[in-house]
C-alpha cells in the first residue's frame, strides 16, 4: 500500500512545531504537556498507550501495537525534555517554532522532539494503513534524560521493566549526514560514554581578603580547572572510534587524509594539540579519551573573607570498556594532591553488537535513500536513555535520520543557541524512519 507523504509530511511538521512549542525544558522538565498532546493522538487513532508518572508533572507515555507473535519486540524511544535556552542569542524565538530559511528553528527541533513525530508518525501509520506485524512496536516518550535520566528511562527499567522489554530499539543520535571531502556518510550510533559527575573540592587557608596569601582555595581550584582544560586525560582507541576516523579520512586526498589517519595513532595527540579546525579537534579529543569539564563552581560567602573551601562540579565521560574507578584515578593523578574527588552521580557507556540483522537493516535502508552514500557504525562522546535500556538486554541503536546540507554540522547544533532542522531533511528523515521500522517489523 502507498504512503500518502503528500498528506503526512504537512501533519508531521505541524506535530513537530507544536511539540517544540510546549516548554518542556528540564530543569523542571514538565513533560507531563508533552505526554497529554501524544496521549490525545494516540487516543483518537484507537492505539492502546500508557501514562508512567514518576513525579508531579513528570511523566512518561508507553504505546503499543501487539503482533500476536513471539518475535522479539522494537523499541522506539524519544526523550520529551530540552536543555535551558539563551533566548537573546536566538536569531527567531526558542519555542515559537518558526519556518525561516528551510528550517524549522526552535529548542528540541534536533534533540529530540524530531524523534517523537517520527515514532508517533510511525505509530499513525501503521494503524492508518492497517499493517500487520510480525512483531510488537513499542513507543517510550520519555522524561528526564537531560539531566540523568531517574525519572525517566531509569525509572522505566527499574519500576515497569515490561511496559518497555525489547530486544532492540532505536534511540537518538544517529543517521544524520556527514560530508567528508568527496564523500557522505550515515553515522549509526553503536556505542556511547557513560557519564561519571564530579564534585571536587579544594582545601586551603582562610585569611582577611585585605592580605592575600597563596593557600586561597579559590584560588587553588582555578589552578585546578586550568589544568583540566589544558591537558588530555589518558588515550583510550576504542575500535569503533577508530574505524570511524578512518572512513572520514577515505573521503580526502592529501593532505587531510593522512592527518585524519595520525590521529589514530599513538602520537595523535601531538596532531590533535595543533590541528588548525578547532571544532573537529574537539569531536576526536572526547572521541578518544575520557574528558572531564568544569561547570559550576562555587566557593566564598562575603566578599572580604577568603574562604578556606571551593568547589567545582565536573561533567565527566567514559568510554566503553572503562570505569568509574579508573576515570577518578585519571583525574587525580593530573589535577594532583590538595583536592577531594566525589562521584555524585554515574551511568555506564554502552555498546550494542554490528552482526545484529537490525544493524544491517538500518545501514541498507540509509544507504538505498541516498545512493552513493556509506552508514558506518558510530562513537557518541555523550549519554542517552541506552545506558539504561541496556540493564534489559535490549540492543539499542542511534538512528533518527536528518538528510542535512553540507555547510550545517549536526554537533554544532545539540545544546546550542540557534537549534534548528532542515524542513526536506525533517522530512526524508521522516519516510527513511518509517521504511526502516516497517521493514523490520512486517
Amino acid at each position: 500500500m502507498t504512503t500518502p507523504w503528500e498528506s503526512i509530511h504537512p501533519e508531521a511538521l505541524t506535530h513537530l512545531q507544536n511539540l517544540i512549542r510546549l516548554n518542556t525544558v528540564n530543569p523542571p522538565g514538565n513533560e507531563q504537556i508533552a505526554v497529554d498532546y501524544l496521549a490525545a493522538l494516540l487516543k483518537k487513532e484507537g492505539i492502546d498507550y500508557q501514562i508512567v508518572t514518576a513525579a508531579p508533572g513528570r511523566s512518561n507515555l508507553v504505546a503499543r501495537i501487539s503482533s500476536g507473535t513471539s518475535e522479539g519486540p522494537l523499541l522506539l524511544s524519544s526523550h520529551l525534555d530540552v536543555v535551558p535556552v539563551e533566548e537573546k542569542k536566538w536569531k527567531y524565538p526558542p519555542f515559537e517554532a518558526r519556518i525561516e530559511e528551510g528550517y524549522v528553528w526552535g529548542r528540541g527541533a534536533i534533540d529530540m522532539k524530531q524523534m517523537a513525530v517520527y515514532s508517533l508518525m510511525t505509530f499513525l501509520l501503521i494503524k492508518r494503513l492497517g499493517l500487520k506485524l510480525k512483531r510488537d512496536l513499542i513507543w517510550a516518550a520519555v522524561a528526564d534524560e537531560e539531566v540523568g535520566c531517574d525519572l525517566g528511562s531509569k525509572f522505566l527499567v527499574e519500576q515497569h521493566p515490561d511496559l518497555i522489554r525489547a530486544e532492540y530499539a532505536l534511540n537518538e543520535v544517529g543517521g544524520f549526514t556527514v560530508h567528508s571531502g568527496q564523500k557522505r556518510f550515515y553515522p549509526i550510533q553503536v556505542a556511547e560514554k557513560g557519564f561519571v559527575w564530579l564534585k571536587i573540592t579544594a582545601h586551603g587557608e582562610a585569611g582577611h581578603a585585605s592580605m592575600p596569601h597563596g593557600e586561597s582555595a579559590i584560588v587553588k581550584l582555578a589552578q585546578m580547572i586550568d589544568k583540566l582544560h589544558k591537558k588530555f586525560l589518558p588515550r583510550h582507541l576504542h575500535p569503533v572510534a577508530e574505524g570511524f576516523i578512518l572512513a572520514l579520512a577515505s573521503g580526502h586526498g592529501f593532505p587531510v587524509s593522512p592527518i585524519l589517519k595520525g590521529i589514530v595513532n599513538p602520537y595523535g595527540d601531538l596532531i590533535l594539540k595543533i590541528l588548525p579546525d578547532r571544532e573537529a579537534a574537539k569531536f576526536f579529543i572526547a572521541t578518544l579519551h575520557n574528558t572531564a569539564c568544569p561547570t559550576i563552581v562555587s566557593g566564598g560567602h562575603k566578599i572580604n573573607v577568603i574562604p578556606s573551601e571551593a568547589t567545582v562540579l565536573v561533567d565527566g565521560r567514559i568510554l566503553p570498556g572503562q570505569i568509574p574507578e579508573t576515570f577518578v584515578r585519571e583525574v587525580q593523578n593530573l589535577i594532583g594532591d590538595g583536592y577531594t574527588v566525589e562521584v555524585i552521580k554515574q551511568a555506564p557507556p554502552q555498546e550494542t553488537p554490528v552482526d545484529t540483522p537490525l544493524f544491517q537493516l538500518l545501514k541498507e535502508v540509509l544507504e538505498e535513500r541516498d545512493p552513493g552514500s556509506v552508514a558506518i557504525p558510530y562513537l557518541i562522546t555523550g549519554f542517552t536513555d541506552a545506558s539504561f535500556y541496556q540493564r534489559l538486554g535490549i540492543k539499542t541503536y542511534g538512528f533518527s535520520p536528518i538528510k542535512l546540507p553540507p555547510d550545517l554540522v549536526f554537533s554544532k547544533l545539540y545544546h546550542n543557541h540557534n537549534e534548528r532542522i532542515p524542513v526536506e531533511g525533517f522530512q526524508w528523515g521522516l519516510e527513511t524512519f518509517f521504511a526502516a521500522v516497517r521493514r523490520f517489523c512486517l
